[in-house]
This record gives C-alpha cells, structure tokens and sequence, in this order.
C-alpha cells in the first residue's frame, strides 16, 4: 500500500514482469507524459482504490495479470483486478484499460470520463469464469464509454455510459456462455446521448 502523489515525466507508476499482489490506496498519478499507472505482465492481483489518474498523456492505467505466451495466458496466480472509488479522468488516450486480465474485474465507485479514447475496456477472454461486475460508475464524455471483452458473466449495476462520441457500452461476450444483467439495487443504469 502506497500513500504518495505522483505527479512527473514518463510513466507515473510502471511495473513489469513482477508476482504478489499490488495495492494502491490514495495515490495522485497526474500529469505524466505517458500512462499513468502501466502494470504489464503481472503474475497476481492488483487493486487500486481511493485514487486519482487524471491529465495523463497517455493512458490514465493499463492494467494485465496475463503473460501472453503463443497465444495463452501463462500466469499462475488467479490475477484479479479490483478498482475502487478512482477517478481516470481527461487522459489522452484510455481512462482504464484493462488489457488482460486472468481473473475476475469489479470497478466499484469509479469516474472515467472525458478521455480521448475508451472510458474504461476490460478483456478477460482469456478465462471462461472470469466474471467483470461494475457499480456506482461512470463512464461519460469519452469517445466510447465502457467496452467488455469476455467469456464469463457481467453485470452492472447504477452505471452511466452518456454523452460519448460513438457507443455508450459495448459488451461482447459471444464466445462464452456468460448472463449479461443490468440491475438497479445501487441505482438506474443511464446510456444516453451517445453518437
């Protein structure tokens, strides 16, 4: 767990290649001339909460609990990815991209909105069991506001895909065999004014 702010050149936080879990709890990563956080290649699970990516020049976070070898994912811890009351805001490219993730993917209370690209895109095609959940979240003002990629279940819950430049969500799960539910125990799910 780190408590610092982060504000500087190149990436902000940058991980490659390591095993255990990675915690961020109340970091500011901003204003860097890369990605914000940029974890890749992660043998085990990552969680960030209380934390502000924003005014990245690249990504606000990529985030992969994958070693990708000849097209498989070869890594051995189950590789979950949580993101809790974070704000991945006016990023030049992604809020939140989430590239490959092993496990399974819960935002909870996140704000990715105003980025250049995809408020937030999730793949977990690589695991038939991984399922992605979303509550509390918006994902406003983007070009694409939320895009899922996976085999596993998703649901969402009080989530808010509007006013993007193209699609509001995009979820695919066609290669699995996964429920897609759109709840409201937190509150309505609003997808509006996309173009």
């Amino acid at each position: 767990t780190a408590d610092p702010d982060i504000v500087g050149m190149g990436y902000g936080i940058h991980s490659v290649g390591n095993s255990g879990t990675v915690s961020l709890k109340y970091v500011i990563v901003s204003g860097n001339e890369e990605t914000g956080i940029f974890i890749d290649d992660h043998n085990g699970d990552i969680t960030i909460q209380d934390s502000q990516v924003n005014d990245n020049d690249g990504s606000g976070m990529e985030l992969d609990t994958c070693l990708m070898v000849a097209d498989a994912c070869t890594t051995t811890a189950a590789g979950k990815v949580t993101i809790k009351t974070t704000s991945a805001n006016a990023n030049a490219a992604d809020g939140i991209n989430i590239y490959y993730s092993k496990g399974s993917v819960l935002l909870d209370g996140v704000s990715a909105v105003d980025n250049s690209n995809y408020g937030a895109q999730i793949n977990t095609v690589y695991n038939t069991s991984a399922t992605v959940t979303v509550y509390r979240s918006r994902f406003d003002d983007n070009y694409t506001g939320l895009e899922i990629t996976t085999k596993g279940a998703v649901k969402l819950d009080n989530v808010s895909a509007s006013l993007n430049d193209e699609e509001g969500a995009h979820i695919d799960n066609s290669a699995g065999t996964g429920a897609i539910t759109l709840s409201s125990s937190y509150g309505g799910n609003l997808f509006y004014d996309n173009t």
